[in-house]
């Protein structure tokens, strides 16, 4: 008899030991990747029952894949959600409510800010949370990198050596032409097959004082406008841009289209071409296809007029990844989903160089690595929370904009490439197609049902120099 109670014993260790939980998991994030094989890796440990399956897909390519999963049932229980689905994922139900779970409350504790990381109208929609901060407002998401080494070449430093890093826009532009001149090499490079030239022209100009909205882009929550047309530092900025390329400072390979994201970004750390505008995303990049790669730091967007009247704006809430509603795991599902949010996660992001979640343990700098890390960690006296009429009135949310013709982005590269010729008429055309978008959606949201006008849209006492309590 005690045989057969060991060997019953014995094959229920087994069974309960070999059962194991998969769950699927999908992003974009090429650059991110190992930092986020890290997280997983440090989540299975703790968590020997679930193993976590990562695809990753390439940025252009992703939504489309995306798409087609959840139309067709078979998506994966968690994902990375791109902001231009979110608002129809949310309406056709694509995504589990994570009110389900009995802890999310405590959960929700474990953020620095609760009652502005999680919002109606942002990650809460119809008091149904889809979704939590990943990196938060804690910093801009925008830098501009300075290959350091051609700065040296061309003479840009001071008495002690150190490099004279610009300030302003017009100091770009001239620090660009001393560099073509001293050393051949272009001042600036990006990649016009992916156009982060929109990303710029929004953050330059905020810093000289147009309010950066986030949420419809180029409108002025003040006055109820689009201001393409009517702020001149969107034709000062894209006139200069062009007067980069014409007198060559502006790397030819890059604007040929010859060159995507990465491409751009190895060619920058070649000293291929001295400035770079992007994000902290590329220092990790830069570690793994240029190891010894250091010539380069990270300073804030330049903006044009002596000292910035306003700041990078960010949202309060926010989301980033969500559990689809037809998982068959959502419990295994959640523990990651947990995970990911966790200062664990925080740490293992910024010690492989993604700079800061929200939940980054602090201090900071125990992960400023290089010059350009400690930069980052130290610009978050540059961020101000900006309006969000969702947050006011949830109802937006539902409503679906659609610009007609060229998007900013094509516009911007149609101004670079030379196609668009008439900045002032592209301007002022893109300002009227951005609000007939506009008043179509609220038109039709109104034949809808919903409560909504363009007044929710008014902000009239805002000061983008402040952080806006919504």
């Amino acid at each position: 008899m005690l045989k057969v109670k060991v060997f019953i014993l014995g094959l229920f260790l087994v069974t309960f030991a070999s059962a194991q939980t998969e769950i699927t998991y999908w992003d974009w994030w090429v650059t991110q990747g190992p930092a986020i094989d890290a997280i997983i890796a440090a989540f299975q440990e703790q968590n020997p029952d679930i193993t976590v399956t990562k695809t990753t897909t390439a940025t252009t390519n992703y939504v489309q894949g995306l798409n087609a999963a959840v139309q067709s049932g078979s998506a994966p229980d968690m994902y990375a959600i791109p902001w231009e689905v979110w608002t129809e994922y949310v309406s056709q139900g694509y995504l589990y409510d994570l009110n389900q779970f009995p802890d999310v409350e405590e959960f929700k504790a474990t953020f620095p800010d609760p009652a502005n990381n999680f919002v109606e109208g942002s990650n809460i929609i119809n008091g149904q949370l889809y979704s939590a901060p990943f990196s938060g407002p804690s910093k801009p998401w925008l830098q501009l990198y300075v290959h350091t080494g051609l700065y040296q070449e061309a003479g840009l430093v001071d008495d002690a050596g150190n490099v004279q890093l610009p300030t302003t826009w017009a100091e770009f532009i001239e620090n660009s032409r001393t560099i073509k001149e001293k050393t051949g090499k272009a001042g600036l490079g990006f990649s016009m097959q992916q156009s982060w030239a929109t990303g710029w022209l929004y953050r330059i100009c905020n810093y000289s004082g147009v309010p950066y909205d986030g949420y419809l882009g180029g409108f002025d929550y003040r006055t109820g406008e689009y201001t393409f047309a009517s702020n001149p530092c969107y034709k000062q900025v894209l006139s200069d841009l062009v007067t980069m390329r014409d007198e060559g400072l502006i790397d030819e390979g890059t604007l040929s289209l010859s060159y995507d994201d990465e491409g751009a970004r190895a060619l920058f750390a070649e000293g291929g071409f001295a400035h770079l505008f992007a994000g902290e995303w590329v220092i990790p990049g830069f570690s793994q296809t240029h190891p010894d790669f250091s010539e380069y730091t990270a300073t804030h967007v330049p903006f044009p007029g002596d000292a910035p009247e306003s700041y990078f704006g960010a949202g309060v809430g926010g989301y980033q990844f969500v559990i689809n509603a037809e998982t068959e795991n959502p419990e295994a599902a959640w523990e990651f989903f947990k995970f990911l949010h966790s200062e664990e996660a925080g740490r293992i992001w910024s010690e492989n160089g993604q700079g800061l979640m929200l939940l980054t343990p602090q201090p900071y700098d125990q992960f400023a690595t290089n010059d350009a890390f400690k930069y980052i960690f130290s610009s978050t006296n540059l961020v101000r929370t900006y309006p969000e009429p969702t947050i006011r009135k949830p109802e937006l949310a539902q409503l679906q904009i659609t610009l007609q013709g060229a998007s900013p982005d094509d516009m911007i590269v149609g101004i670079l490439s030379g196609q668009i010729t008439d900045i002032d008429a592209a301007l002022a055309d893109l300002d009227a197609r951005k609000m007939a978008a506009l008043e179509t959606a609220i038109s039709d949201a109104q034949a809808a049902g919903l409560d909504v006008s363009m007044e929710d849209f008014l902000y009239p006492d805002w000061n983008p120099a402040e952080n806006y309590q919504n």
